[in-house]
């Protein structure tokens, strides 16, 4: 009686033969200069396109641009919360990130800020409309880092929720020694 082995030409399954794709052959065929012009005309449509595409991924509608108290707001017509326009100068731990909004406004829950978030931006951090939100200073672009917000890290005893608007990852920090953004809520 024969063993067969797996080397045994009779153990192999055929070769798979696939007709040629025009398009794959043709790209082979085609001239380098042709090449060149195609990749670059390509490169010339996308920047143009990425030139006129608006700053802000939101909707239009999404905010208004608004004052309360004298102080910059951003009006969320989606969730009713009013921001502002501004983030809190200086960095804060989290108990006076907790403290830094007063008169009426106050740190958002990580579910609130995580509304604010725009996922969909696909151009440079920070992920949040640039046109409605600023940085720390009038005209200034908003961090592209971590914000606090008010939630507690339920099963993380002394930590709390933040957001990296970098990416729009949520994670936590120890609410003790870790200064990072803040921007208020009413």
């Amino acid at each position: 009686m024969r063993q067969s082995s797996f080397n045994d030409k009779s153990d192999t399954l055929p070769a798979r033969k696939t007709p040629p794709n025009p398009r794959h052959e043709s790209a082979k065929t085609m001239p380098l200069f042709q090449r060149i012009v195609t990749v670059a005309a390509c490169a010339i449509v996308a920047a143009t396109w990425m030139a006129r595409a608006p700053r802000a991924d939101a909707p239009a509608g999404r905010y208004t641009a608004t004052t309360v108290g004298g102080t910059a707001a951003v009006k969320d017509n989606v969730t009713g919360l009013t921001w502002m326009r501004n983030e809190l100068v200086g960095t804060f731990d989290w108990a006076g990130a907790s403290t830094g909004c007063t008169g009426g406004w106050r740190l958002p829950s990580v579910i609130e800020l995580n509304g604010i978030v725009d996922y969909v931006h696909t151009g440079p951090p920070p992920k949040i409309d640039r046109t409605f939100f600023q940085g720390q200073t009038a005209g200034s672009v908003p961090t592209s880092g971590e914000i606090w917000s008010s939630t507690a890290a339920a099963l993380r005893s002394g930590n709390a929720w933040y957001i990296d608007f970098k990416n729009g990852t949520i994670d936590r920090y120890p609410v003790v020694g870790i200064p990072i953004g803040v921007r208020c809520v009413r």
